[in-house]
């Protein structure tokens, strides 16, 4: 599932393209691009809850994941930069993580 992009957004990234483009691979060396996942046991029904005032419905900040039977679920982490990538760290989805430390 994802959340379309706004023009807003499409407008800031092009101009991040534009800023970078003349970019060298030592430029490049110094970036860490990172993403996290999260996965779990529980069947993806896809089902959202929509809490809204009206004609507020279908704002981002509006919509969450709705599971009504909650199985285990972790999140993934994993970074990549110009010259590998990182480790991947997993932790549980309810825990947390700091730069250096699963908890």
């Amino acid at each position: 599932m994802c959340v379309p992009l706004t023009r807003k957004h499409r407008t800031a990234r092009l101009q991040w393209c534009r800023e970078h483009h003349n970019w060298t691979e030592q430029d490049w060396s110094c970036v860490l691009f990172s993403d996290e996942s999260r996965f779990s046991l529980s069947s993806d029904c896809r089902r959202q809850l929509i809490w809204h005032e009206s004609g507020t419905a279908y704002r981002p900040e509006n919509i969450q994941e709705k599971d009504r039977y909650p199985t285990c679920s972790i999140m993934v982490r994993a970074g990549i930069m110009i010259n590998g990538l990182t480790c991947l760290h997993v932790a549980p989805a309810n825990g947390t993580m700091t730069g250096s430390t699963i908890h």
